[in-house]
């Protein structure tokens, strides 16, 4: 079974390789981990188009986390909007370039030779560009990015959900059955493509009814150990905070 990383690895694979558009690694990039620009009033149009856009492709992947990315010509890293993971870089004056969630990972590095220093802010990208030899700032490449394609134009002839003319009950022609499938085949067919009654109650109805996607969680309603009427192990009246890290490097 493939984890997160690699669900992440194959989706950036996807956007990058079998993309019509000639979608670039960046690009991708600002597809899954944007920025917060929803309610930034300071942030360019045809940014704010372009994530308005891509909002319609996919959710944006929250992590938390900071992800190096490279193709061999390029190398860079995305900080998820939350900015709930650190992230520092060097650049030395004799044009080495050192990126880690830690500061002070390269031995022998004396201040003299560091030309720029600086975190890796919430949203923010830092990326190497190889061909041309040069660091290319997070404003620089998202600007080229997002003035690629008309995303403005594009946002403009965005068709919304709610805005779609209903269909009164009273004018809609019955649906003519033609021995397709019966009432008898819908379990088996649901079955066949994975839906639950859990899906079709608690995911599919509410997105009809509301034009959104329903919001839940797996809660926990069990008695703590302390206060339930059945015996318990001792483990069992003991909880643990686990936060999970990962080092990810996309390739």
């Amino acid at each position: 079974m493939m984890g997160t990383t690699g669900n992440f690895d194959a989706a950036l694979e996807l956007l990058t390789k079998a993309s019509s558009c000639d979608r670039s690694l960046p690009e991708a990039m600002m597809m899954m981990i944007p920025e917060a620009w929803q309610s930034n009033a300071t942030m360019p149009e045809s940014k704010n188009a372009m994530y308005q856009y891509n909002a319609c492709m996919m959710e944006p992947w929250d992590g938390p986390a900071m992800v190096a990315f490279t193709n061999g010509k390029t190398v860079g890293a995305s900080l998820d909007r939350n900015g709930l993971r650190p992230s520092r870089y060097y650049i030395t004056t004799d044009d080495h370039v050192m990126l880690s969630s830690e500061v002070g990972v390269i031995e022998g590095l004396v201040e003299a030779d560091v030309a720029t220093k600086h975190r890796l802010e919430p949203g923010k990208m830092f990326f190497v560009d190889f061909d041309q030899g040069r660091v290319i700032s997070d404003q620089e490449i998202k600007a080229t990015v997002s003035g690629s394609r008309p995303y403005g134009d594009w946002v403009q002839h965005m068709v919304h959900f709610q805005n779609v003319r209903g269909t009164s009950l009273n004018d809609a022609k019955p649906a003519k059955n033609n021995g397709a499938m019966m009432p008898t085949d819908m379990p088996r067919r649901l079955n066949l493509y994975g839906f639950t009654t859990e899906t079709m109650e608690m995911l599919l109805v509410p997105m009809g009814l509301e034009y959104k996607e329903a919001l839940g969680s797996m809660g926990n309603d069990a008695p703590l150990a302390v206060l339930s009427e059945q015996p318990k192990l001792p483990n069992e009246y003991f909880k643990q905070l686990f936060a999970q890290v990962r080092f990810v490097c996309v390739l």
